[in-house]
């Protein structure tokens, strides 16, 4: 939650920053799962995690609401609320499926709208670019939250199990 009050500093490195702690944290919580003294609960996190993406959201929403084009606020604002809606109905029905039809690509605009600002000042898109990048980035979000709302595992699961018996590996030869 701290690293998204570094959206409001540094947009880009800080929404960069929201993010890899976003994708941490649930690898960071079933790390420690039975090994240090709690049980990972995934439906008490799935809560917490929705909760802190729209408090990181709504600190984007600030800085995106201040962009000098006016169409990049408002598909900034569109897809805000595309995505509150689709969180408020999951925290209301607990039903998973709905983050796949209300996939989040606020993060995802934010944080290559405000890399354009950074490191391209001089490039203005038009709405057709808008529209197409957004179509651009729909099929990989849409398989990402496939993956982690539909399937019963993740395909990236087998990644994560390896990673975890090498650390577990090297945190019992430590010990």
């Amino acid at each position: 939650m701290a690293l998204s009050l570094c959206i409001l500093k540094k947009p880009f490195w800080g929404m960069v920053l929201a993010l890899l702690g976003d994708n941490i944290d649930i690898h960071i919580m079933r790390l420690g799962s039975g090994y240090m003294g709690f049980e990972f609960r995934w439906d008490w996190y799935q809560y917490i995690d929705k909760c802190l993406d729209i408090f990181m959201s709504l600190i984007a929403l600030r800085v995106g609401l201040g962009f000098e084009d006016p169409l990049a606020r408002k598909v900034t604002l569109g897809l805000f609320i595309f995505r509150a809606i689709g969180v408020g109905l999951f925290l209301v029905f607990g039903l998973r499926w709905i983050l796949f039809v209300f996939p989040d690509l606020f993060e995802f605009f934010f944080l290559i709208y405000t890399g354009m600002l950074r490191f391209f000042p001089h490039i203005h898109p038009t709405r057709q670019q808008f529209i197409f990048g957004l179509s651009f980035l729909l099929a990989p979000k849409l398989y990402h939250e496939y993956g982690l709302h539909i399937l019963p595992i993740p395909p990236w699961t087998p990644l994560f199990n390896t990673i975890k018996s090498y650390f577990l590996r090297i945190y019992t030869y430590f010990l």
